[in-house]
Formats: structure tokens, C-alpha cells, sequence
């Protein structure tokens, strides 16, 4: 059953900072643990079924789906995902509230730099476990054309964050903040999108690159989001962190080639 929310998360007292304010207790939204659960099979089904479904269907055979075909069947995925979360969670103003979809406690330009600043930081990590400097997972083997790279730009700066960002920072980060305590809520939503970016992406990457990119960048990055989703108080500010590391993963495939 959802439990009626407070004024979320805005009330926590400012000068905590960013490990304060993560440590400090999550007012409940106004939703339940059964919603997260509903919310989690959305993302699998979306991702794992619907988006393979798509990929199939638009390359008219299972052995000629191409990496363009599989992100447009992704992206279809996400956009459920985001469509989903937007019609459940909208329907009364508490849940809009919990949802906190505003501007938030931090600029938005100092928002969209943390973005940029994880993401590049992210893609040194992976280089350091030996993985070499190249692009991230759900670009990989995606030919340089013009349609290419509007597809990879819609998908990582607007899908992605419409789905991802609004299923795990939106929803799951605040319920399970709030139901399994601050840190373990916080952990368990990262464990978990890392665990659906590997099962999507991390058995098609070379052996030497899967650490650094099949398990250290989608980790650090959902980390970056849920602190700024915490700190910001704004699952906004999320987005467009999210859409700004979107950005540069877009940059670094078009100057690799």
C-alpha cells in the first residue's frame, strides 16, 4: 500500500551537504514497496522483451538485427518505461510532489557540469582497469553515419534519462530510501541499475572491457545521479545531469569514429 507523503525530502536542513544529506532520513513518497516492485518489472520487461521485440521486428530477422536496430528497439523500451512512470505517478499531487519534478536546491548550469564532470571521470575509471578509452556500452558497434548519431543523441541524452532517471532516481531511490534506511536504499538502487546495464550490455563487451564499462561506469554514474537527486532535492536536476553524461558519451563516439 502507498503511504501518504510529506514534503519529501526538501525539508532536510541545507548546510548537511552531500554525505549528510544522504545519510539523512528519507520522508516517505507517496507510494509503497509494491510499486517499486511494479516499477522494477516495467524496466525488465521494457528492456529485456519489448526493446528485443522492436530490435527483431524492424530488422525482419534474428540474424541481421544490427546495433542501430537494437537501440531504436531500446529506445522504444525506455520510452514505455518513462510513459509508465509518468502515468502512475502523476495521478494525484502527492505523488507529484514525491515525484519532484522541479528545479531544485542547486543551479541548474552547476548540474549539467556535475553531468559532464562524472561522465568524464567515469570513462578515466575504465581506462585505468585496462579497458582502453572508447565508448560506452550501449554505443558499441553503432557505424558512424548522420541517422547514427542522432539516434545515439536522442537515446543517451533524452531517453535515457527519461526512463532510467525517472524509474530509479524518480521512484525506486526514495521509496527504498525510505523503507530500508538512507545508505541501504541508496546502495541497493545502484546495485540495481548496474545489475540491469550489465544483463543488457555487459556479455557483448570484450572480456577486458567489462569491468570498466560493463560494471564501473553504469555504477559511478548512477551513483553521481542518486547524490544529486538527494543533494538537489529535484529529480529534474537528475535528468539533466543524466542528459549532460549522455552528452559526452555522444562526443567521445563521433571523435573516436
Amino acid at each position: 500500500m502507498a503511504k501518504k507523503s510529506a514534503n519529501n525530502d526538501q525539508d532536510i536542513p541545507h548546510p548537511l551537504g552531500w554525505l549528510g544529506r544522504i545519510g539523512a532520513k528519507q520522508n516517505p513518497p507517496a507510494w509503497g514497496m509494491g510499486d517499486v516492485l511494479a516499477t522494477s518489472v516495467v524496466v525488465l520487461v521494457a528492456m529485456f522483451v519489448l526493446a528485443s521485440g522492436v530490435g527483431v521486428a524492424i530488422a525482419g530477422d534474428t540474424s541481421v538485427v544490427t546495433p542501430s536496430d537494437l537501440l531504436i528497439g531500446q529506445g522504444v523500451g525506455l520510452l514505455a518505461i518513462g510513459g509508465y512512470v509518468w502515468a502512475v505517478r502523476s495521478r494525484t499531487p502527492e505523488e507529484r510532489e514525491g515525484l519532484r519534478l522541479i528545479r531544485g536546491l542547486l543551479p541548474l548550469p552547476y548540474v549539467l557540469l556535475l553531468g559532464v564532470a562524472a561522465m568524464l571521470t567515469l570513462d578515466l575509471l575504465a581506462v585505468a582497469t585496462g579497458a582502453g578509452f572508447g565508448r560506452v556500452a550501449e554505443l558499441r558497434g553503432l557505424p558512424i553515419t548522420f541517422e547514427n548519431s542522432l539516434l545515439a543523441f536522442v537515446f543517451m541524452v533524452i531517453l535515457q534519462p527519461m526512463g532510467f532517471g525517472l524509474a530509479f532516481c524518480g521512484v525506486i531511490l526514495p521509496r527504498l530510501r525510505a523503507s530500508l534506511g538512507s545508505w541501504a536504499g541508496f546502495w541497493v538502487t545502484i546495485l540495481a541499475f548496474t545489475g540491469v546495464h550489465y544483463g543488457l550490455y555487459g556479455a557483448s563487451l570484450p572480456q577486458d572491457q567489462q569491468l570498466g564499462y560493463g560494471v564501473i561506469v553504469p555504477l559511478g554514474l548512477m551513483f553521481c545521479l542518486c547524490a544529486i537527486r538527494i543533494r538537489t532535492s529535484s529529480t529534474l536536476a537528475t535528468l539533466l545531469a543524466y542528459a549532460s553524461a549522455g552528452l559526452v558519451s555522444v562526443v567521445v563516439m563521433l571523435a573516436l569514429g
